[in-house]
């Protein structure tokens, strides 16, 4: 009995999923409490907006006075009968998790409603409005699709252990599978431009949840892990196939499963208001991404001997601090009508220039299990980044948020140069509803210094915000969200003959791609469930049940396979098989919630098994660096994982304040012996296996360190 509710200002129900134990729990409440007739019908997937508000109104009306009156909102309720309610306020919006039978604890809760956060973040950028369409016909698609992505996620963190530690998981394959995939993500994005997107950036291949390839064009930004994870999270939903090695090797259908989950991304959103204009791409140099050319064999060669995969270099920048502040709308025009199997949507990734850059997704399933991504960025998407720090700065205001605005005339300053470069961008776009939106900004700017913005900033003692002021500022943000709106949600950013020429180049891509894998598909149907197995280190690791090696610069994933069965051994021995997996997911959540109490080195005892886990730092040479800073775990910091929020960069921030983030290394390692085994031996294994895995996963000069 689950579900997850979002409320407004107005109190209105701005987001609401709960299954189908929870949905008849609330339609029996609102029955005995005469909101409901004994006989009335509900949908079949939510109950009515106004019931769902009649019931938890007095809930919603407390949580708002605790917030409002005596800055101590409720974080949690556990009522006598074990139901549990965890709320969050997210902006003007207040979120409520529920979980009614136990299955879920009140932590699980707290993370459930994080990820949310960040999901209608990925989802919509900064406009969170768009969550509730005006059509209840829309507003039910939409809600079940975000309602089916979080019921994913549940089940893929509770599956996969590179959602439970939240790092990138890549397939251990030959060099020369790995040569094979960079050549084809590389003419993947040359046969991409040469379609009409000049902007295609990124390409990989994805086996299930786990990466084989990734290619990035060399004046790309990096695609961040909590993004990719996000990208992982969409094709599973999208294209569901079986889990067992049995149902990848021998599939009994396609990839439709889920096509109704997804029919609300077909539709987007009325395109009336953009006038059915569109734009050209741009090609100043400047701009154009991407490297020409095919993979040449020399080219071939250097990747043999390297064995790695392309990545762009990090891009630090400052001008990209952004509150987490969203309006959601999911977006997408797919050609599935006319190409079986594609996904393309509308999505904002974390870059330098902002939090929320809009990128075209696109997503091709090759063969069950195997999926086509390219990520592409929009036209124009780089002025997002002035949007957004201005509805950043607007709402830091409006919120009376001290520690992220600085009073007097630097605050000013910054919203009067983002809106003139706004307003400067919107000259240069022939369109006549972006010339009446940047007319309105213009004007709502105006009226907000003639309120005396600067006067109140520019006060020494700070005094409430002024009703006119206050109005004035709100309509400049509401104004602002609306051209994000318009340039980046409701427009197509495609004309019809480019998409038309995309398309067709998805179905070269299609079978190019399954005609240079067809000889391993077998092979990668394996991988995909025996990536690595525990057998391997049996030998020199005598002892050891099972470890999870983390690098956390890079975010990726180094593990066993839990799932190494077949479903006929799984049903003799799928006891054995859940008792490990349970531990080690008892032994993760211990680990994390030590971690956020200040310890990086610790071991217990459990059972017949001895849980360890270290996290330790070193410089850009492998030697090993103290921890200048010792932390106290706060909530600055965040719940250690990387999607919603990266809490290693944090911890490096504060653990080494004086010293270049990039040239400190982050690693972690979670290890399961038997009880039997020594504490002085555990180390050891830990530090040999360490070294072995670092070694393994790139590194090219001997590691020591002191866990402890």
């Amino acid at each position: 009995m689950k579900g997850v509710f979002m409320f407004n200002s107005l109190n209105d129900v701005a987001f609401q999923w709960a299954d189908d134990q929870l949905r008849v729990y609330l339609v029996k409440q609102a029955q005995d409490a005469g909101l409901m007739d004994q006989n009335e019908e509900t949908c079949d997937q939510q109950i009515s907006s106004d019931v769902a508000m009649q019931l938890f109104s007095p809930l919603i009306a407390s949580q708002r006075f605790m917030i409002n009156q005596t800055r101590n909102p409720y974080s949690s309720i556990i009522c006598e009968n074990g139901h549990i309610f965890v709320l969050k306020q997210f902006h003007d919006y207040i979120q409520i998790a529920i979980c009614g039978d136990c299955e879920e604890d009140e932590e699980f809760l707290h993370k459930k409603l994080l990820i949310f956060q960040k999901m209608i973040n990925f989802l919509y950028g900064p406009v969170i409005d768009e969550i509730r369409q005006n059509s209840v016909e829309n507003r039910i698609e939409h809600w079940q699709t975000i309602g089916n992505l979080l019921q994913t996620w549940t089940s893929l963190y509770q599956q996969e252990q590179s959602f439970l530690v939240e790092a990138i998981e890549r397939l251990h394959v030959s060099p020369v599978l790995n040569v094979t995939c960079i050549e084809l993500l590389e003419t993947t994005l040359m046969k991409m431009k040469s379609a009409g997107d000049k902007h295609a950036l990124h390409s990989l291949l994805l086996v299930n949840s786990k990466l084989l390839g990734l290619y990035s064009s060399r004046n790309a930004y990096e695609l961040q892990p909590s993004d990719l994870l996000f990208i992982i999270l969409i094709t599973r939903l999208r294209f569901q196939n079986g889990n067992t090695l049995e149902e990848l090797m021998w599939p009994s259908g396609g990839g439709k499963e889920n096509r109704s989950y997804f029919s609300t991304l077909m539709r987007g959103e009325d395109l009336s208001e953009s006038e059915d204009e569109y734009w050209s791409v741009n090609t100043d140099e400047e701009n154009t991404t991407g490297t020409s050319g095919t993979a040449s064999s020399e080219r071939s060669e250097e990747l043999l001997d390297r064995d790695e995969f392309f990545t762009p270099e990090i891009i630090e920048s400052t001008e990209s601090k952004f509150a987490a502040s969203s309006s959601s709308f999911i977006t997408a025009m797919t050609a599935d009508d006319v190409i079986d199997g594609l996904l393309q949507m509308t999505v904002f990734l974390h870059t330098p220039l902002s939090q929320y850059t809009p990128h075209l997704l696109y997503c091709l399933q090759i063969s069950p299990g195997v999926i086509l991504v390219i990520i592409s960025e929009i036209v124009r998407g780089r002025q997002a980044g002035n949007i957004c720090q201005v509805i950043e700065l607007i709402t830091n205001l409006l919120s009376d948020n001290a520690e992220k605005v600085n009073y007097g005339r630097f605050t000013y300053e910054l919203l009067e140069n983002g809106i003139r470069r706004i307003l400067d961008a919107c000259r240069k776009i022939k369109s006549s509803s972006i010339e009446r939106n940047g007319a309105d900004i213009r004007k709502k700017w105006e009226d907000v210094k003639q309120n005396n913005l600067l006067t109140w900033l520019e006060m020494t003692k700070k005094t409430p915000l002024e009703s006119r002021l206050e109005n004035s500022l709100s309509r400049l943000r509401d104004t602002m969200k609306t051209l994000f709106k318009r340039l980046y949600i409701s427009r197509r950013h495609l004309p019809d003959d480019v998409q038309t020429r995309i398309n067709e180049t998805f179905v070269s891509l299609r079978q190019m791609i399954s005609n240079k894998l067809s000889d391993f598909s077998g092979f990668l149907a394996v991988k995909s469930q025996r990536n690595i197995t525990m057998t391997f280190y049996l030998e020199d690791f005598p002892g050891l049940v099972h470890f999870l090696y983390i690098n956390r610069t890079h975010d990726h994933l180094t593990a066993p396979s839990i799932n190494i069965m077949s479903d006929s051994d799984q049903r003799k021995q799928g006891d054995a098989t859940q008792f490990l997996k349970k531990q080690i997911w008892s032994m993760v959540r211990w680990s994390q919630e030590k971690l956020k109490q200040g310890h990086v080195a610790m071991s217990k005892r459990e059972g017949d098994f001895v849980f360890s886990y270290f996290l330790w730092f070193e410089d850009q040479s492998g030697n090993p660096l103290p921890i200048n800073h010792p932390y106290k775990y706060s909530s600055k910091l965040g719940e250690p994982g990387i999607i919603t929020d990266n809490f290693y960069k944090k911890l490096i921030r504060h653990c080494f304040s004086g010293i270049p983030q990039r040239s400190v290394r982050c690693y972690e390692i979670y290890v399961i012996h038997i009880g039997l085994v020594p504490a002085d031996v555990i180390l050891t294994h830990c530090l040999q296996l360490s070294g072995s895995l670092w070694e393994s996963s790139g590194g090219d000069m001997d590691s020591t360190f002191n866990l402890l």
